[in-house]
């Protein structure tokens, strides 16, 4: 499968609208594709929103190319929802995982995000740092005791050079005692930010727990922008505004998430944890059947405060994993974290569904057209699969273009070309 993912709707302004039939000009729709129809409204909605996130000028051209979008996506809803495309276990699997963030993502700014506010004091720290560019290095440590250890050794004369060849797999790092250049606000982990703008240069730092595990870090020195005046802050106060609530929002989605994995009390047994473990290719890549007549295997428990699993219930979550995270797990401790943080997803989701907002109208038609999407997207990077990964995006696009013509030369395609040119914003 192609590593890019083309989104239908990039495609609109690439071809000029081209549609069969003269429909009555009286019709109740704007455009119909077989047994889908395209109402007015739901298009000027739509459109609207594209010509703002774009800033395409709205010209006959400019509507006949999106309508031609949104026959094209009607046209492939309907093959998804008649081919079986949409039930593939592959695509299923995808589809939960998009679903499943926004879902989240909209429980966290009603729970965390819309009662505060950014305070003016963090904008400016946010704005003083962007004017600074720090140079430091760093060494890794997947434990805290790891990098305790790292720390003493520096401390009794360790230099990084020797310490991180021991640490670092990367071999730039590892090459360069952990040098990692010049860096500036938000360009890297949050944490990781704020240790290496509080130390003072030449000064090491005592372990700081980032998203990847832990760094001990020494800033080398800092290059200072010399001239910070009051209007280049009120010039940009809003965007720096925006990307410190972003940045506060992600620090309480994480304590909220540590305050449920604090209650969780995940109790597996270190003897079903290991087997678990000598199972997981299997598990994750379905190509061991026989696993599941494993007595040992199909007598794994896993309890927390809230809720059971069995091990047909743990083999369904840690099929939802993505390919990154597993490549992470290397021991049973690994394991255990793993199923600790899918433990608080299903607690968090277990609030969701008490809560009820989830089942608003308003919410379950942004989560059909999430839901939509992702299907369209996987369709047409399975479309462009046929060449293999190394084929141009020429060729990919016209991958596509044949199978979406071979779809409209089976489809009744109909257009209100009067009321698409006529209509008013």
């Amino acid at each position: 499968m192609y590593g890019s993912k083309v989104q239908v709707v990039g495609i609109i302004l690439i071809f000029i609208l081209g549609c069969t039939g003269t429909p009555d000009q009286h019709q109740s729709y704007l455009a119909r594709a077989g047994d889908q129809t395209l109402d007015l409204e739901s298009f000027k909605s739509d459109y609207s929103n594209f010509l703002t996130f774009t800033h395409v000028e709205d010209n006959l051209m400019s509507r006949n190319a999106f309508v031609k979008n949104e026959i094209e996506k009607m046209i492939l809803t309907t093959y998804v929802d008649t081919s079986g495309f949409s039930e593939l276990p592959e695509i299923k699997a995808s589809v939960t995982a998009a679903t499943g963030q926004l879902i989240l993502n909209q429980f966290y700014q009603k729970e965390l995000a819309d009662p505060f506010e950014v305070s003016d004091a963090d904008i400016r720290e946010a704005f003083r740092r962007s004017k600074i560019k720090i140079h430091a290095r760093h060494l890794y440590a997947r434990s805290i005791e790891e990098a305790w250890a790292l720390k003493n050794r520096l401390e009794k004369g360790a230099t990084f050079e020797t310490l991180a060849r021991e640490t670092f797999q990367d071999s730039t790092l590892a090459n360069s005692g952990g040098d990692l250049g010049y860096f500036t606000y938000d360009e890297m982990d949050p944490a990781f930010e704020d240790a290496a703008y509080a130390l003072e240069d030449g000064q090491i730092s005592d372990p700081v727990k980032t998203a990847w595990g832990y760094s001990i870090l020494q800033v080398i020195d800092r290059d200072y922008e010399p001239f910070i005046t009051e209007q280049d802050y009120q010039l940009h106060k809003a965007d720096f505004a925006l990307k410190v609530k972003n940045r506060q929002l992600k620090k309480r989605v994480q304590e909220y998430t540590d305050k449920i994995a604090g209650s969780m009390d995940l109790k597996i047994s270190d003897a079903d944890l290991r087997l678990l473990y000598e199972n997981l290719d299997s598990i994750f890549t379905q190509e061991n059947i026989s696993i599941f007549r494993n007595k040992g295997l199909r007598n794994i428990r896993l309890k927390t405060r809230y809720f059971d699993w069995d091990f047909a219930q743990l083999t369904e979550k840690l099929r939802l994993t993505r390919d990154n995270q597993r490549r992470q797990v290397t021991s049973t401790d690994d394991l255990r974290e793993m199923l600790l943080g899918l433990s608080v997803r299903e607690e968090i989701f277990n609030r969701i569904e008490a809560s009820g907002w989830l089942k608003t109208p308003e919410f379950e038609t942004a989560l059909q057209e999430r839901r939509t999407r992702r299907i369209l997207t996987l369709l047409v990077s399975r479309i462009q699969a046929a060449q293999g990964d190394t084929a141009s995006e020429v060729v990919k696009r016209q991958l596509y273009i044949d199978f979406i013509n071979n779809l409209k030369d089976r489809t009744t395609i109909e257009v209100n070309k009067e009321l698409l040119s006529s209509f008013i914003m």
